[in-house]
């Protein structure tokens, strides 16, 4: 799929970093939310 050389290598290096970036984001696995209201 990529071939050894320059610009094999290069495509290697930027499919990478596109689809495994640096940094991860987290999200929780549950969210607990309430609302609090009143009733006249």
């Amino acid at each position: 799929m990529f071939p050894a050389g320059a610009a094999g290598d290069y495509t290697f290096k930027l499919a990478k970093n596109t689809f495994s970036p640096q940094y991860l984001l987290r999200e929780p696995r549950k969210t607990f939310r309430f609302s609090v209201g009143t009733t006249f």
